[in-house]
């Protein structure tokens, strides 16, 4: 059957071009809509299982230093439970040795201009884990485990920049250090990240004129309008050498389990010795709501790509099968059964799936790798393969009935004498 489907193919090409383009365009129309879809899950999903549980987001309004203690912001209440948060660094510029021992005496008034001019946060892991921004070249944070051979070296992500830093470059920086000043630490950028891009955390002040979501909690940095580069370090590397870390912004604290209704109202209220905060039930309703939202307006449209499909296969298969009717009762006479005929012409449409498969990739490739897609929500990954193989699987059901419903009651000499 599959050397049928290819002459049959090969006999009908002008029409299976038509047929591989329309298949192309929809191929790329459900990359398109499966990629908004995730678009609008992709802040929620890392954080559901936070804020499925009681908690709330807390705006902290005063410098929580958590160098010594990591918990500190825990250890706070006895209703706290876990926390995710982004820790501040100070960055200064690679100091002299007359400078670095002014810095332990407390003599120390500032250094010049820093040549690497930064904001600098720091990730524990589990806050690197929950969300992979947009990266130009190199690893996120969560793979810094596989650089721990270099123990001298401090591992970072940086921003799009002008200083010129990619990935695999060293570069030094004095870092604050608990209790001794500063010290100067070699970097070695492991991964550059979009500017623009957004990151978990950051949030410097409360805006009651912001609905806050899971998307507020990600903070979009642009390196043009910040004026300087964004550079995120391990924390659990910064750890290891007692560097001086901060806690003022936004982080996520979650409560413990199985709290009363008194407890729960206690554990609001100790939030507010750290600042402002927004209970995890808000954050949660105002996310689903929104999902609810944008999904409002993307199903209609996914619809209409589903039911374009639906439609044009039907015409393109009937029309197909009524121009082979003739082979198709060769194909009977000489031993082949109705469904196998239905076979030949589901096979035939299979290797113009294939073909429209391939054009639409590369084309959708050639358009990112150009830049057209770079202001695009569009990426690639498992489900829009998985959206894509539903329309081929509809579209090959859908090849594989029409055939049956034309010439399952006819008889080959009806059919050869019809045509």
């Amino acid at each position: 059957m599959r050397r049928y489907a290819l002459k049959e193919f090969v006999r009908n090409i002008k029409f299976n071009i038509f047929i591989i383009i329309q298949l192309a365009f929809v191929f790329a129309m459900i990359v398109f809509a499966v990629s908004s879809v995730l678009q609008n899950l992709r802040y929620y999903i890392p954080l559901s299982d936070y804020l499925s549980k009681d908690g709330a987001y807390i705006f902290v309004s005063k410098t929580v230093d958590t160098s010594k203690d990591k918990n500190a912001l825990v250890n706070s209440s006895e209703y706290f439970d876990d926390a995710l948060f982004t820790g501040q660094v100070l960055l200064e510029k690679e100091l002299t040795d007359e400078e670095l021992a002014k810095t332990q005496s407390g003599d120390f008034v500032g250094a010049d201009k820093n040549p690497y001019d930064a904001n600098a946060y720091a990730y524990y892991k589990n806050v690197a884990d929950l969300y992979t921004p947009i990266m130009v070249g190199g690893d996120w944070l969560s793979e810094v485990d596989k650089y721990g051979g270099e123990d001298d070296v401090l591992h970072a992500v940086i921003t799009e920049n002008d200083y010129g830093l990619k990935v695999g470059d060293v570069y030094t920086q004095s870092l604050p250090i608990v209790d001794r000043g500063f010290k100067n630490v070699k970097i070695k950028i492991i991964g550059v990240m979009k500017s623009g891009t957004r990151s978990f955390g950051m949030i410097t002040r409360y805006r009651s004129d912001i609905t806050l979501d899971a998307k507020e909690m990600f903070k979009s940095y642009d390196v043009n309008q910040e004026g300087v580069p964004l550079v995120l370090f391990s924390a659990e590397e910064l750890d290891k050498i007692n560097c001086l870390q901060s806690v003022m912004g936004g982080m996520m604290m979650k409560f413990k389990d199985g709290l009363s209704d008194e407890e729960y109202i206690n554990a609001v209220n100790s939030t507010y010795s750290l600042g402002t905060s927004v209970e995890f039930k808000e954050i949660r309703e105002n996310s689903l709501k929104e999902i609810k939202n944008q999904m409002t307006v993307l199903a209609p449209i996914i619809g209409g790509i589903i039911l374009l499909v639906i439609v044009s296969v039907l015409s393109m298969s009937a029309v197909n099968t009524n121009k082979q009717l003739r082979n198709y009762g060769i194909y009977y006479m000489c031993g082949c059964k109705w469904r196998q005929c239905a076979m030949i012409n589901a096979l035939s449409i299979f290797i113009s799936e294939a073909v429209a498969a391939i054009l639409a990739y590369v084309a959708l490739r050639g358009a990112k790798i150009a830049g057209l897609l770079s202001n695009t929500v569009v990426t690639f990954g498992k489900w829009q393969l998985i959206g894509c193989l539903c329309i081929a699987v509809i579209t090959l059901i859908v090849a594989l009935i029409m055939p049956v419903l034309i010439i399952g009651k006819s008889t080959p000499r009806e059919i050869i004498k019809a045509r």
